[in-house]
């Protein structure tokens, strides 16, 4: 479901007509900017996809991966890895942010050791270290992404707004 950031009201995913949404997407996935046709005033959704940090991409892949398999702990290269090299398309923002080139085992399992916050190593509960999960299983919140600029399009249609840090 979209939420409009204007009205506060919640649509779903099927009775929107944009296709900037892709119908595929992944469970709980709040980074986007939709403002329904009330509030636009006009016959037409605007949506953009904000970009995602790879902590929020991967606290969502996880979060995707713990309810579809309803197991706690994935493995990085044989569970994490395919499921966002598959998912790639719907995680990336218009900014670009995810660099396709950092999608390795070692870049991934550092940045997950990096944010002990939020993801918990498999060998902290007798699993192996190349398993990981989430702390805690909820999908990222928004306050998780309130260090994303805002982003809209000009004038001329070519969307603005700030980059955030790219790790």
């Amino acid at each position: 479901m979209l939420q409009c950031r204007k009205c506060l009201q919640w649509f779903h995913l099927e009775c929107t007509r944009s296709t900037t949404v892709p119908r595929t997407k992944l469970l709980v996935d709040r980074f986007y900017d939709f403002t329904c046709t009330l509030c636009t005033g006009t016959c037409e959704e605007e949506v953009i996809r904000l970009d995602l940090s790879w902590a929020d991409a991967l606290h969502l892949i996880l979060f995707n991966l713990t309810v579809i398999n309803n197991k706690k702990y994935h493995d990085l290269e044989t569970s994490i890895l395919p499921f966002l090299k598959r998912r790639w398309k719907a995680v990336q923002g218009p900014g670009c942010l995810l660099k396709v080139s950092r999608m390795e085992s070692e870049f991934i399992g550092s940045l997950l050791s990096s944010h002990s916050s939020r993801f918990r190593c498999g060998s902290e509960t007798n699993q192996r270290s190349n398993y990981w999960g989430l702390c805690t299983v909820a999908p990222p919140t928004a306050l998780a992404r309130s260090h994303i600029a805002p982003i809209f399009r000009s004038k001329d249609g070519t969307l603005r707004g700030h980059k955030q840090d790219r790790v």
